[in-house]
């Protein structure tokens, strides 16, 4: 019987899941699930609005989203997740919460950091999500979170990017040394 499993850190510094260890995979590969519905998605044959599809999307969202306390909540002592990466995060709670967000989603992609650097930034104080969770009335149970955030126009689709965003693949840029 293997060991257990630690927490996944994934290519933009948030965590969630479990660490599967694969020795060939050298990439900043996300998890295969987020992988696997973003390329759905964005195929020519999209069938996003097909019920099986969006089934399969909130079952991710959940099982990646799960945790205690909330997910969301747990990222304000993540070292990892800071600047616009941090407020990515407020921006998709106040996404949840209201239906509108303060930059695009499309918009995120180019302002996120891909290098995440642990140590630069004491968060014990850091609260703003759970501020926003306050301030917006938002219930930290992932299930009600997820209706939320789908009742709105878009919200599935913000939820689909928003979860490729945080746990999905992530292109490396392949330096080659002269020779």
């Amino acid at each position: 019987m293997g060991m257990p499993n630690k927490t996944k850190v994934f290519p933009r510094g948030y965590s969630g899941g479990q660490q599967q260890n694969d020795p060939t995979h050298r990439n900043r590969g996300g998890d295969p699930r987020v992988t696997d519905l973003w390329r759905q998605y964005t195929s020519p044959n999209n069938q996003s609005s097909a019920w099986s599809f969006r089934r399969k999307a909130i079952m991710v969202a959940k099982q990646m989203l799960a945790g205690r306390p909330n997910w969301f909540i747990q990222q304000d002592t993540n070292e990892l997740v800071r600047e616009y990466n941090y407020q990515f995060l407020i921006d998709t709670l106040r996404f949840i919460g209201t239906g509108k967000r303060r930059i695009s989603i499309h918009a995120w992609p180019d302002l996120l950091s891909n290098h995440p650097v642990a140590g630069l930034n004491d968060v014990s104080e850091r609260h703003e999500i759970a501020d926003v969770f306050e301030q917006l009335k938002l219930t930290t149970s992932i299930e009600a979170m997820l209706q939320l955030w789908c009742s709105h126009p878009h919200g599935f689709d913000d939820m689909v990017c928003t979860l490729n965003l945080l746990f999905g693949d992530l292109p490396l840029k392949v330096e080659q040394n002269a020779s």
